[in-house]
């Protein structure tokens, strides 16, 4: 015998273990409890608990271990005796169940029953849940029916009557209950609309008055926004909970917020309703370019819209996704940048969504920014209703600030996208402009003059201050440059005269159809590159890397192009350029990287060469990659601030790792300049107009009177086509013009490195 509390100290049993007697001792006199006795051995039967004399209870028996309880109250001590007594007759199972409320579809509800038995003639029961009566042609789905509790999804609205039968074995007692079950409710038009002007707390406002109150956690915050208040992401665990089940039973939708994104150097997720990653639907903004993407999952099924406009950092951006039966289109601004006609996918099919958000994913990325007027609708809206939408709340602006840009002779000044604007209470906003249109005699020559623009919902007027002036850039110094052309043996010469030969180690193939000239193959597996020494020269802090790559099958790994950073250390001081998984990526000094987020097999065509220019200045942390003369779009890992100058060995087609990740393309006029191009003269590179020869320069002119210079100079480029650059001249003292007689001037020439010299006859 055990007892779950108080004591005793002795017992008397009988020889046929069918009696029992012993004195329990309260040991908490005063408090009222029940003492459970615990009993291994009692022989089967039926016994009468008998407690200071008086029968309490009856049990029975049917195995080794019995328990029962004993009331204890005030007393000090309590005779508790076992004595057995005739069975008595088998008793019906007695059952109830309890009540259910009205159900509303298409939630799934609970049915509880209760079984009070004699445990005769064995101890055991059976219970069977059934539909005893129903609509017609409704469907009941139990949870298990053989259990007492149990969980139910019916089909149709109606009343239903459920039995539960317990059964033990001889006998069978039943109880029934009648459920009521209601339609489901018509989905509201606005489902949910989530305002964001509280001024702290967690609780976000349902404006629809829906009930959908959502919850702000982690790193949030609210300040002054687009419409009143907005709230405000930080992008590591900062989020909006929404209830549970937000979009169940709607099939036709619209999504719509202002977003105003802090950054996009990673994937952001501006809302993701869903259960897991293979059941959602999310909308996110990708690294890659900062374009937009609208993407749902049905177990593990993919349907996606993508869009190719770009999502500016630091500016309210409207988006919105509408799904109209198998169109689903992508709004940026109250204009549509992507679709998709093939959506057979809709939010119903992910049933009660149990985990939905604003500012996160399933996939663990947040957004970081700022939303206001998060809306979700139960039908797409069309293009004017977006519109409508998406116009900015520009009543209240009071101001728009002027903007000057500096241009080049002949070169279009390059007009923002969007300037500031200021309210009434000093908040500052972006605003997208629309520019009057620029005539090229504008900027003929140098002088200043004045754009004006335009910007929707406002009559107040942008205006852009711009000064012409003869700006001269020369072509960064040329470090090295390699044309594959004339090999001497595994040599390849350096045509900067810099003396960077490089050196094939390995098995690589040179051939007669490069670009221009020869090229070289890189094919082989690890262990084949060239070898371009340790120079620190190799390796300026602001740096244009050119060359003309042709991809020569399917890149399935990764694809080292160059490494310049210590073997083995990826993390290292340095830079190295790889084609790898769904990026053409560039990574600097540490683990800092910016990249074009296409796949290397796309952003390369097959068989096709290519040019591509990679530049960065570590003065202005300023990054840029082209193809083909146009200046990409690029995503950004970390912060890129630096390329730090090392003696380490540095290799073309091979990566630091045991010299794998094998470049499979071929190379052609590969070249290394010691600073940042800018995008025209990556222009003039791809076009070949790299200028390679200045004509001199013969003027005449009278004593007395200042020569005129002419702006332009003759110039020869590489390709041998012939052209003209700006020069500008030095300074010419007036003594040199004073009396007849000839001299000189130096000019430094655009585009170029050379200098031009002019000859001015005084007569």
């Amino acid at each position: 015998m055990e007892l779950q509390r108080d004591k005793f100290d002795t017992a008397t049993v009988s020889p046929k273990k069918d009696y029992l007697k012993f004195s329990l001792r309260n040991v908490t006199p005063g408090t009222k409890h029940n003492t459970e006795v615990k009993l291994t051995g009692l022989k089967a039967g039926s016994y009468d608990v008998v407690v200071n004399g008086e029968v309490v209870d009856r049990i029975n028996t049917f195995k080794n271990e019995t328990t029962f309880a004993v009331k204890v109250g005030k007393k000090e001590t309590y005779e508790v005796e076992l004595i057995k007594k005739t069975s008595y007759p088998n008793k019906a199972p007695e059952v109830k169940v309890e009540k259910v409320s009205e159900v509303t579809l298409p939630e799934s509800f609970q049915l509880v029953g209760k079984v009070t038995d004699d445990g005769l003639p064995n101890n055991s029961l059976e219970a069977t849940w059934k539909l005893d009566k129903g609509p017609v042609g409704a469907t009941v789905e139990f949870s298990d029916k053989n259990e007492l509790v149990t969980n139910v999804d019916v089909s149709k609205p109606g009343k239903y009557v459920f039995k539960l039968t317990v059964s033990d074995g001889d006998y069978s007692g039943s109880a029934a209950v009648l459920v009521n079950v209601l339609p489901v409710p018509p989905v509201p038009e606005v489902v949910a609309k989530y305002e964001f002007n509280a001024n702290d707390g967690e609780t976000v406002t349902d404006s629809s008055e829906n009930g959908m109150d959502a919850v702000a956690q982690g790193g949030v915050d609210w300040q002054r926004g687009l419409f009143d208040n907005s709230i405000k992401l930080n992008g590591t665990n900062g989020f909006v909970k929404l209830p549970e089940g937000i979009v169940r039973g709607v099939e036709d939708i619209t999504v719509a917020t202002w977003i105003k994104a802090s950054d996009t150097m990673q994937n952001q997720s501006i809302f993701d309703f869903g259960n897991d990653p293979d059941n959602n639907m999310f909308l996110s903004v990708r690294a890659g370019g900062n374009s937009l993407s609208y993407t749902i999952n049905s177990d593990g099924d993919e349907q996606r819209i993508n869009a190719s406009a770009h999502i500016a950092v630091g500016q309210w951006k409207h988006v919105a996704v509408t799904l109209s039966g198998n169109t689903g289109i992508l709004y940026v601004d109250g204009k549509e940048v992507g679709r998709n006609e093939k959506m057979t996918f809709n939010p119903a099919d992910l049933g009660k969504t149990l985990s939905n958000y604003i500012g996160s994913s399933k996939y663990g990325d947040k957004f970081k920014g700022e939303l206001d007027n998060f809306v979700i609708c139960s039908r797409a809206l069309n293009t004017e209703e977006i519109k409508e939408l998406s116009a900015l709340p520009l009543d209240a602006l009071v101001s728009i600030d002027q903007v000057d840009i500096t241009t080049s002779i002949e070169e279009a000044p390059k007009l923002p996208e969007a300037v500031t604007g200021r309210f009434g209470d000093g908040y500052e906003i972006k605003l997208p402009v629309t520019w009057d249109e620029v005539r090229p005699e504008q900027y003929a020559g140098e002088g200043s003059f004045v754009v004006e623009g335009t910007v929707e919902g406002t009559e107040i007027k942008s205006k852009a201050n711009v000064t012409v002036v003869l700006d001269i850039k020369p072509f960064p110094e040329l470090v090295s440059r390699l044309t594959f052309d004339n090999l001497n043996g595994t040599t390849i010469p350096d045509l900067s005269g810099k003396n960077h030969n490089g050196t094939i180690v390995g098995n690589l193939t040179p051939e007669m159809n490069g670009y221009k000239g020869g090229s070289l193959n890189f094919a082989g597996n690890g262990g084949n590159y060239v070898d371009m020494g340790k120079s620190e020269e190799l390796i300026p802090s602001n740096i244009t890397v050119s060359y003309w790559i042709k991809r020569t099958e399917q890149f399935t790994g990764e694809n080292m192009l160059m490494w310049f950073k210590p073997e083995g250390n990826w993390a290292g001081n340095g830079l190295f350029i790889t084609y790898n998984g769904d990026s053409s990526t560039v990574i600097v000094d540490g683990t800092s990287s910016f990249f074009v987020r296409e796949n290397p097999n796309q952003f390369l065509p097959l068989n096709e060469w290519t040019h591509v220019i990679v530049t960065f200045n570590s003065d202005t942390n300023e990054a840029a990659i082209y193809k083909n003369g146009v200046k990409q779009a690029l995503g950004f890992g970390g912060t890129p601030d630096k390329i730090t100058a090392n003696t380490q060995a540095k290799k073309v087609g091979v990566s630091g790792y045991g010299n794998g990740a094998q470049l499979h393309a071929s190379l052609d006029d590969f070249r290394i300049y010691s600073g940042a191009m800018t995008e025209k003269q990556v222009r003039a590179l791809y076009e070949a107009k790299d200028i390679v020869n200045v004509s001199p320069v013969k003027v005449t002119t009278k004593a007395g009177t200042a020569p005129e210079l002419p702006l332009k100079v003759s110039v020869t480029y590489e390709n041998g086509g012939e052209g003209t650059a700006f020069v500008k001249w030095d300074e010419m003292e007036p003594t040199k013009y004073a009396q007849p007689g000839e001299f000189t001037v130096k000019g430094r020439v655009d585009g170029t490195r050379l200098e031009v010299t002019a000859t001015v006859t005084v007569e």
